[in-house]
């Protein structure tokens, strides 16, 4: 399991937040009552309040709901058993009860290996629309690769269980194991990626595939890495977010339910 570590304190957003728990789970609301919802879900090495969650929440045009992953943020370090990626889907699948409950209109935003976990998560709800930055579709292929690139077998890595790759990655036959018996394997939703093109962490040639088996909306962003966190990368992101976010938000109640949106804060 990877560890977690918070890339940022400092805030940029400037809409209200309020820090919370959903089922023992360390989230933050961001901005105020609406009909609408996006909820964020971080990658590797990051937090429910990673910069891009705040370039998000600042510029969604409804609430966003961001949570920590096990292992990372103020989960980290892990205290007990845990188990990746089982627990982080189980959580993705809580928080989206959760957000489902209390909002009729439900997005996601999902970064790196949260866009896997979310695929697995939501491929059978309803959602009004996904973002993915430099999203991780293909976890079997990834995996498959680092074998590949450390010179180790599958079936050396059923044997022996875990195994140190010369660069250092430690990879398990859980963890493949898992890859192998959860591909996504349907998308219904309008979907919108961002990722670049000198992504060396995740190849941009999933993206490519992904959009192009599912109908997503892919935009390539040029000179640009896996790990979105300069100012102008930022800013970039900022610009994506907002070109793509008003058409695709309702930030108009069809019911006038915003006094019990209101109150799903404070579960």
């Amino acid at each position: 399991m990877p560890g977690g570590i918070v890339l940022s304190q400092n805030d940029t957003c400037q809409k209200p937040r309020r820090d919370t728990t959903i089922a023992g789970i360390p989230a933050t609301t961001w901005g105020s009552p609406s009909p609408s919802v996006i909820v964020a879900i971080h990658g590797y090495f990051s937090s429910r309040v990673d910069p891009v969650v705040q370039v998000l929440a600042e510029s969604a045009p409804c609430q966003v709901v961001s949570f920590d992953l096990p292992g990372h943020g103020s989960r980290h370090p892990v205290s007990g058993p845990q188990s990746w990626p089982e627990d982080a889907l189980r959580d993705v699948n809580t928080i989206l009860d959760w957000a489902h409950e209390f909002w009729s209109d439900v997005s996601i935003f999902a970064v790196s290996i949260g866009a896997y976990l979310s695929l697995l998560a939501s491929a059978d709800r309803p959602l009004r629309h996904a973002w993915f930055l430099a999203p991780l579709t293909d976890l079997q292929t990834m995996i498959r690769s680092s074998l590949e690139a450390a010179g180790v077998s599958e079936k050396q890595l059923e044997r022996e269980g875990v195994v140190i790759a010369p660069s250092g990655e430690r990879l398990t036959w859980a963890y493949f194991s898992f890859a192998t018996r959860h591909v996504p394997s349907h998308w219904p939703h309008p979907t919108d990626i961002l990722h670049a093109a000198s992504d060396q962490t995740v190849p941009i040639e999933q993206s490519i595939a992904f959009a192009d088996h599912f109908g997503a909306h892919l935009t390539v962003l040029p000179d640009v890495e896996h790990w979105f966190h300069t100012p102008e990368q930022l800013r970039q992101l900022d610009t994506w977010l907002r070109d793509t976010n008003d058409s695709a938000i309702s930030t108009h109640s069809p019911n006038g339910n915003i006094g019990r949106l209101h109150g799903s804060l404070n579960t």
